[in-house]
């Protein structure tokens, strides 16, 4: 008779059922830690682009206002949602909200500034610091608007002194 030597090694059909039940268990812990950490990562991507594009936006509504000629009361007007402004060259250029997005004209052409607006106001100021609609007494406006990307909101204010104003 030949005897083969008996062959200990290896797992038993329990110690791997309690190692895959093991395994189960972390998984179930640090699924949830990936997904939140990818939610921030995520949330705090939005917020960036949000900063940026409201940045740009801010800063070059702020340069059409300070390019005004020194006539205000022929070269500003504004209105809630929309300012058109004639710069010292002769170009008219209108800001407004339109279908959501911050939308600049110059002479015709349409360019966009920033999407997912959902408000922009301009609110003109007297020297006094009194809020005014006639251009005539503007020297200061104050542009508003917020800008939303993934339930993600993000506000922008400035107050701009037109260049013509002393």
């Amino acid at each position: 008779m030949n005897k083969h030597p008996i062959n200990l090694s290896g797992f038993t059909l329990f110690e791997l059922i309690i190692s895959i039940i093991i395994i189960g268990l972390l998984a179930s812990f640090t699924a949830p830690l990936i997904l939140r950490t990818a939610q921030s990562e995520q949330i705090a991507y939005d917020q960036q682009n949000l900063l940026s594009a409201g940045r740009t936006a801010l800063e070059l509504i702020a340069q059409d206002i300070r390019n005004t000629r020194i006539n205000r009361s022929t070269s500003l007007s504004f209105n809630g949602s929309t300012l058109s402004t004639i710069d010292h060259a002769g170009n008219t250029n209108i800001i407004a909200l339109t279908s959501g997005n911050i939308t600049r004209t110059e002479n015709g052409t349409l360019s966009i500034l920033a999407g997912n607006t959902s408000a922009l106001s301009f609110t003109g100021y007297t020297i006094n610091g009194t809020t005014t609609s006639i251009a005539a007494n503007t020297y200061f406006i104050r542009i508003d608007f917020t800008l939303t990307e993934n339930g993600t909101s993000q506000a922008f204010t400035t107050t701009v002194q037109l260049r013509n104003a002393q």
